[in-house]
């Protein structure tokens, strides 16, 4: 079984937020998970812009752990990654170019009013807490049996389908037993026969049945992030908007006074707060 190999994402806030996503990586390593960090990968003259997008898509990348504080959060909301010398940044257009199964998000830091610092297309997925010494050491090993509960399940599930590929399909399973030339001794052994084929029939069925409902499920649930991310963008643009509005209101009010009424009166306010937020949704892609 190979090991998960994974590319970890985060912002260079601080020279010391830098040191403990090295230290993060370095004690992976000691648990046999193979790491991409871009202080190690990134070398002078490399096109680092490309990086995070080359990393994520990845086909040998098993996961992306997406180490996330406030920096991290207001430059993946704002749609700025690969601004300035960073290059590891996940924004929305990234994230829903992949799998989403493939994100790990890991909180660095909380709000506070207590909520964690995630971008908002993260927001309706399980994290997992980093944000204290104490809460790496007591997470920890949650963050393995993730990492490494994926590989195990792909390699079970390479290895069953390889056993169905190589099945005969029940009705000549049926041909088989009843007319191949096994010999019942009575008609009860027959019998008996016939309902462990009908048995088996029915368990194939049922496997069948639950792969569809493990898909429904797994496709309701990104239609329900993808919703949950909308929403919290709306918001997100309204609030900027009106911001913005207000803004404009009292830079026009400071140099004209005495036009400040007939501003007001003329619905301009509205009108700025319209265009800033249609401007944002169209940044968003919405």
């Amino acid at each position: 079984m190979k090991p998960p190999k994974v590319f970890i994402s985060y912002s260079w806030s601080s020279p010391k937020h830098r040191d403990r996503i090295r230290s993060y990586a370095e004690r992976l390593i000691t648990d046999k998970v193979e790491v991409t960090l871009d202080q190690w990968e990134l070398s002078d003259g490399r096109v680092k812009y490309a990086f995070i997008d080359k990393m994520v898509s990845d086909s040998q990348i098993t996961h992306v752990l997406v180490f996330s504080d406030q920096q991290y959060c207001e430059k993946a909301d704002a749609g700025t990654a690969g601004g300035g010398t960073e290059s590891q940044i996940v924004t929305q257009d990234i994230y829903f170019n992949v799998q989403q199964e493939k994100f790990i998000p890991i909180v660095c830091q909380m709000r506070e009013n207590g909520e964690p610092y995630l971008p908002v297309f993260l927001k309706s997925r399980i994290w997992i807490d980093f944000s204290t010494p104490e809460k790496v050491d007591a997470n920890w090993g949650r963050l393995l049996r993730v990492l490494f509960d994926k590989t195990m399940a792909g390699s079970s599930r390479k290895k069953t389908m390889t056993y169905s590929n190589t099945s005969l399909p029940i009705t000549i399973l049926i041909a088989i037993i009843l007319w191949g030339g096994f010999y019942y001794a009575t008609e009860s052994d027959k019998q008996k026969s016939i309902e462990q084929i009908k048995a088996m029939e029915i368990a194939e069925g049922s496997k069948i049945e639950a792969m569809k409902i493990a898909e429904k499920r797994r496709l309701e649930e990104k239609a329900y992030s993808i919703r949950m991310a909308e929403l919290q963008i709306r918001k997100y643009c309204d609030i900027s908007a009106q911001n913005t509005a207000v803004e404009l209101y009292k830079n026009f009010c400071t140099y004209n006074p005495s036009y400040c009424p007939a501003y007001r009166k003329g619905a301009y306010v509205v009108k700025d707060y319209q265009k800033a937020y249609s401007t944002c949704l169209q940044s968003y892609g919405l």
